[in-house]
């Protein structure tokens, strides 16, 4: 329902009820998501969810969403196109693997579960009884469900 067409040129498609600390809630689990499961893919992971949050934090907010759907197409585009050619042709493999230890990986668990509920507790206690951080966004302004 919040979801609009930017009147400005190009047009983006924004989402301005789409909170900073949703989107940084957002990152941490998907990261951590990406590294427990497939982790020779975290990087590009890494940069996959870091581009759309910089244009979204410094560029214009409301367009992460707009941004993720860019992004994350251009690598599907790499991964369905090109990846079977650089890999077997060119013999180029493009995996970066992270380092991974049981430690890592609790710490990263620990993080996004963390950073998450913290983000529900703040916006339910907004829903419930609308006091909010006053610092932190968690869908006090320009909510898109009331």
């Amino acid at each position: 329902m919040g979801i609009k067409r930017d009147e400005e040129p190009p047009h983006d498609m924004l989402w301005p009820g789409m909170t900073t600390a949703w989107i940084l809630a957002y990152d941490i689990w998907n990261i951590t998501f990406v590294y427990l499961n497939f982790p020779n893919t975290a990087l590009f992971t890494l940069i996959i969810l870091t581009a759309p949050t910089l244009a979204a934090l410094f560029l214009k907010k409301g367009t992460w969403m707009q941004g993720r759907a860019y992004v994350l197409g251009i690598y599907m585009l790499y991964i369905f196109s090109l990846k079977a050619f650089v890999d077997n042709t060119l013999n180029i493999s493009i995996t970066l693997p992270l380092l991974r230890s049981d430690a890592i990986v609790m710490g990263m668990a620990i993080t996004s579960l963390a950073a998450n509920v913290l983000y529900a507790v703040l916006h339910f206690r907004w829903r419930f009884t609308s006091k909010a951080p006053a610092s932190l966004q968690v869908g006090q302004s320009e909510s898109v469900i009331g």
